[in-house]
């Protein structure tokens, strides 16, 4: 490209001035490569592929670099690009070494963005270096374009992103998208003026800048190709806080599922956490259980939980039940003081993690030997236990287990069961998972539960315990809960029976003729139930249990005979 084709009518003074590139990276970017972190690089520091558009001078401002639009992944057709690498380093201490490391490695590279991302705080510090290999020794801007230069920007105009430099080999005339409209030309210019003929010494090149503002033609002094590269802020690098503009409830949710998601990352990698944020929890008993139940799925991840508790919020639980204050026991409604239990549970939980969806009911559990149940609330009951998608039992009362126990069998829902004493606790899971024929909460009783609220003292109405034991049962069983929905390999076991001093493990079996389990008890309707729960001896006719008992009892009575006859 020896000449142009018209000589130009001026030229102004030689400079070699080129306007850099500016990264503008969006919060979506950063949003994407957080969620690239997390479940696909995890600890890899491998290259993930960026690319930078631009545009015709239209979106430069004057005294700023020219605008580059980052992005994740490779260009679209028919835009103005530099392509790539990104480079998410670990340990944020190495950023600067890791730098100087991934530069000199990746020399051949248009575009480098190296980072890292401290996504508990959703802070990231990044450096941007563009890099090429460039024939420029000096340009001069010369004015105006002959026929040739203008036929090229016309094609251009009309097609700005295809292609983004433009040959015409028969007049040896260049064409580019030039992203500034300033006195100097942007950085496309480099990769421009790679298009001249090796032998050539000086090219002319016209670069396109918009509808809006006259293109710009340049005569390029022409050397031996070199590689420059430019890092913004002189090397320095850029933070970035978006922890700061983040809504508070998005930020806190992205946060516990950033813990959870670095167990996967080295620990555990068969961790389900779709199946445990999806999974719909329905918590019977808002107490001392209840609240630590509630807090510990938060921390696993669910994302869904509704509370169902009969009681109001006194002054002697806040200080054993973490998801009440005192403010909720002295608030007084239209009918009594102490906001309900369940509300205020669900309530205060959304203020852990305010993307939480929670409900509450307030309603008593029928419960067996009860001659005061109520059909109703049967009805309300199995109705959620059918839309949840595991039932926690966590109520005070051996006889308010039974119905839920039988409901969660009848609809086939996991059941997670947890009771505690002074000093000792049991937690254990059935049913629902995997066609497992394990025992349920009553499979070693040999009678229905019966009535055991009547005539009793202040402390044999309250649960009285050593206040380290609801927080040992509540983890076991959240555990066995995390086991069995998220796909984890341990605990194996599916009951954990427990004291301050011992732990023991087991899976019991199913007993066939258990008055809460048993085939025939799942099989009754609502109002045959009800029966049952207002009259526990049918439940044991019904399941079995009964025949059992007796056919025990005269095995007992055999073998007493033979030993009065040995003697």
């Amino acid at each position: 490209m020896s000449s142009p084709s018209s000589s130009p009518s001026t030229a102004s003074s030689p400079s070699s001035t080129i306007l850099p590139f500016g990264a503008r990276i969006s919060h979506d970017f950063w949003h994407a490569l957080a969620t690239l972190k997390l479940d696909t690089l995890k600890l890899s520091e491998a290259p993930v592929s960026i690319y930078g558009t631009y545009e015709a001078g239209a979106r430069y401002t004057p005294g700023r670099p020219a605008r580059l639009d980052l992005a994740l992944g490779t260009p679209p057709p028919n835009v103005c690009a530099l392509t790539g690498n990104l480079y998410v380093v670990n340990v944020g201490d190495h950023l600067a070494t890791r730098k100087i490391e991934l530069a000199r490695d990746s020399q051949d590279t248009d575009l480098l963005v190296i980072c890292h991302a401290d996504l508990k705080k959703y802070v990231f510090t990044y450096y941007v270096r563009y890099a090429c290999r460039s024939r420029l020794a000096s340009y001069s801007r010369i004015e105006p374009p002959d026929a040739t230069f203008s036929t090229l920007a016309s094609q251009l105009a009309a097609s700005p992103g295809t292609p983004h430099i433009l040959a015409d080999p028969s007049d040896h005339a260049i064409a580019f998208i030039d992203p500034t409209n300033g006195p100097s030309p942007g950085w496309p210019l480099h990769k421009a003026i790679s298009l001249a003929p090796t032998e050539s010494t000086t090219v002319d090149v016209v670069g396109y800048r918009g509808r809006r503002f006259p293109p710009v033609v340049l005569r390029v002094a022409l050397q031996e190709a070199t590689r420059i590269e430019v890092w913004e802020k002189d090397g320095s690098p850029t933070t970035i806080d978006l922890g700061s503009s983040m809504d508070p409830g998005i930020l806190s949710s992205q946060a516990r599922d950033l813990n959870l998601k670095l167990m996967r990352w080295r620990v555990a990698p068969s961790l389900d956490l779709a199946s445990l944020s999806s999974t719909r929890c329905l918590v019977l008993g808002a107490g001392t259980l209840g609240c630590y139940v509630g807090r510990l799925l938060v921390a696993w991840g669910v994302n869904a939980m509704t509370f169902v508790d009969s009681g109001r919020v006194s002054f002697s639980n806040p200080s054993r039940q973490p998801l009440f204050t005192a403010a909720d026991a002295a608030a007084t409604t239209t009918s009594a003081r102490g906001l309900p239990k369940a509300q205020a549970a669900a309530d205060n939980l959304r203020a852990v993690v305010p993307t939480l969806k929670t409900q509450a009911h307030h309603l008593e559990i029928p419960m067996s030997g009860h001659s005061d149940a109520k059909l109703t609330v049967l009805d309300a009951l199995d109705a959620l236990v059918a839309d949840h998608d595991a039932l926690f039992i966590l109520t005070d009362s051996r006889e308010s287990r039974w119905l839920p126990t039988v409901l969660a069998t009848r609809h086939n829902v996991p059941c997670f069961n947890a009771a505690i004493g002074f000093e000792s606790f049991v937690a254990l899971r059935h049913g629902g998972v995997g066609g497992e024929e394990v025992g349920c909460y009553f499979c070693n009783d040999v009678v229905a539960p019966m009535d055991s609220s009547k005539g009793r003292s202040l402390d044999e109405m309250c649960t009285v315990t050593r206040p380290g034991m609801a927080c040992l049962a509540s983890a076991h069983l959240v555990e066995l809960f995390a086991r069995a929905i998220g796909n984890l390999e341990s605990p194996p076991h599916t009951t954990v029976r427990g004291t301050l001093t011992s732990i023991v493990t087991a899976s019991p079996q199913k007993l066939a003729q258990c008055t809460a389990c048993a085939p025939d008890i799942a099989a009754l309707d609502n109002h045959e139930l009800i029966r049952c729960v207002r009259t526990p001896s049918l439940a044991e006719s019904i399941s079995g249990l009964a025949r059992l008992r007796e056919a025990v009892d005269k095995m007992n009575d055999f073998w007493e005979d033979e030993e009065e006859e040995v003697l």
